[in-house]
């Protein structure tokens, strides 16, 4: 059983490469995360929102100007520069509340970040609820598993390709690090097996509104297949993971059937 798991586990994680704006690693925890932030204000990058509560018509001015930038960078999804402002909203409560409208119409970097967003809260405050693991852990599963469809619309490569690198593995491996912040290595078994990956997967469908997969054309020489097809494409590849899934999960079943005495 613990081969077949681990098995899983790899096949899952094989399931993204992405190009992180120099100087950020998602690996990372409160005393790098406030170094990170610093740093970044220095460079201009102010976070999400310049104050809580504006109080002046510059502030105001200010901060209008700013939501218009952000709202260009996700049109453009230039997900590299957006990085940096979310990175250096202090605020996490913020952070999450502004992350998790876009995580949910589809933009995969922005899931990993609203992943790592809940897990630096929870670290921050030194506990965490259920609930906050769970989220954290659907979003760190859905951005492997999105990054895996927007791979799928590419022309270059092809997943079984014996010397393919695919976009999510780097990316899930950055990411990794901060779950592994409120996800310790005894609960992994808990939260990220095959029932509940499936389960997340199962509640996910691929929309045409779902964002460009251009930003996994960051990584080496990649063109992607017409526009037109990326919903199919998409489409295809979400109902082959899920029997994936599946056949894994029935696998398991069947292992603790023959185990019971």
């Amino acid at each position: 059983m613990k081969f077949v798991k681990q098995f899983f586990l790899t096949l899952f994680f094989a399931a993204i490469t992405f190009a992180f704006p120099e100087g950020l690693s998602a690996d990372t925890g409160n005393s790098y995360n406030e170094a990170l932030t610093a740093q970044l204000k220095s460079k201009g990058y102010p976070g999400l929102r310049i104050t809580k509560n504006q109080v002046t018509d510059d502030e105001k001015g200010y901060e209008n100007a700013l939501n218009e930038k952000l709202n260009t960078l996700l049109l453009e999804e230039n997900y590299n520069e957006l990085t940096l402002f979310i990175n250096a909203e202090e605020d996490l409560d913020y952070r999450i509340e502004w992350l998790r409208p876009h995580a949910e119409k589809g933009h995969v970097i922005l899931m990993f970040e609203l992943s790592k967003a809940i897990c630096l809260r929870a670290d921050q405050r030194k506990t965490s609820s259920d609930g906050e693991k769970a989220e954290a852990t659907k979003w760190f599963i859905l951005g492997s598993h999105c990054a895996d469809l927007d791979e799928a619309c590419s022309s270059t490569h092809h997943w079984l390709h014996q010397n393919y690198v695919g976009v999510s593995k780097e990316i899930s491996d950055a990411y990794f690090g901060t779950l592994k912040l409120l996800i310790k290595e005894r609960d992994m078994d808990t939260y990220i097996t095959p029932k509940n990956v499936l389960e997340i997967v199962r509640g996910w469908t691929p929309k045409e509104s779902n964002p460009s997969p251009a930003w996994t054309t960051s990584i080496g020489e990649r063109t992607l297949y017409p526009k037109e097809t990326w919903l199919e494409k998409r489409k295809e590849r979400h109902r082959t993971m899920i029997n994936t899934y599946e056949m894994f999960e029935s696998q398991l079943l069947y292992i603790k059937t023959l185990k019971r005495p």
